[in-house]
C-alpha cells in the first residue's frame, strides 16, 4: 500500500474498531491462480496481535488449501469525494478515506465445533445492525455434521502484518480542515457523514 507517514494509523484499537464497523472484506490469495473472495471476517486480539475468523463455502478455492501464506484481506473504510471548494484556496479534489490491509497465514478449521464458533462470532457481530436480530441455529437440514462441512468451513487468519491508511486531510491546514469537515456535514449521504464522524474522533 502506497502509505505517506501523514495518513499512518498504528494504534490497533482504531484499526480493530475500523474492522468491527465494516467488517465486508476482500480476502485475496496470491499465486498463478490468483483467486479474491468477498465476504465477512470477524476480528479478535490479545492485545498485540489480530486473528480474523470466517468461512467458505466448500466450493470456493480458497478452501481447498490450508496453512496459505501470504494472504491479504483488505477493509475498506468509509470513503467520500472532497471538494476543493471547501479549501482556503481553491485547490484540486480529491478523496478521502479508510482501509486497511492484513496479510497473514490462513488455517481452515476441519472440525465442525470450531466451524460453528466461527458462525456464532458472526452473528454476534452482526446483531446490532437490527432491533430484532437473529438468533444462532442450526436448520434441521445442516444438523447432521457431514451435510453442513459438506457446504462450509470455517478459517481463521493468524495475521503478521498490518498496514492501515486513514486519509482523513491530515496534509492541509487546519483551515482546509475544517472547510473539509463544514462541507460534509452540509451533505446527507451516509458515506460522507460517515467519514466526517471519523474525522471527528482524530
Amino acid at each position: 500500500m502506497y502509505l505517506p507517514t501523514k495518513f499512518k494509523q498504528e494504534n490497533l484499537a482504531v484499526i480493530l474498531q475500523l474492522i468491527q464497523n465494516y467488517p465486508f472484506a476482500t480476502l485475496i490469495t496470491p499465486g498463478d491462480n490468483l483467486t479474491i473472495s468477498h465476504l465477512p471476517l470477524v476480528s479478535e486480539t490479545d492485545g498485540k496481535h489480530i486473528t480474523l475468523y470466517g468461512h467458505f463455502a466448500r466450493q470456493n478455492n480458497q478452501s481447498k488449501v490450508s496453512d496459505q501464506k501470504n494472504i491479504t484481506v483488505i477493509f475498506h473504510g468509509p470513503h467520500t469525494y472532497i471538494n476543493p471548494h471547501w479549501y482556503m484556496k481553491n485547490n484540486v479534489p480529491t478523496w478521502n478515506y479508510a482501509a486497511i490491509h492484513l496479510q497473514g497465514v490462513l488455517i481452515l478449521e476441519e472440525s465442525l465445533e470450531k466451524t460453528l464458533d466461527g458462525l456464532k462470532k458472526l452473528t454476534q457481530l452482526v446483531k446490532h445492525y437490527d432491533a430484532n436480530p437473529w438468533d444462532f441455529w442450526v436448520p434441521t437440514d445442516l444438523q447432521n455434521p457431514d451435510v453442513l462441512m459438506n457446504s462450509i468451513i470455517g478459517f481463521k487468519i493468524i495475521v503478521d502484518k498490518v498496514e492501515a491508511k486513514y486519509k482523513l486531510s491530515q496534509n492541509r491546514s487546519h483551515e482546509d480542515v475544517e472547510g473539509v469537515k463544514k462541507g460534509l456535514a452540509g451533505r446527507s449521504d451516509e458515506m460522507s457523514q460517515a467519514v466526517l464522524n471519523l474525522m471527528n474522533s482524530f
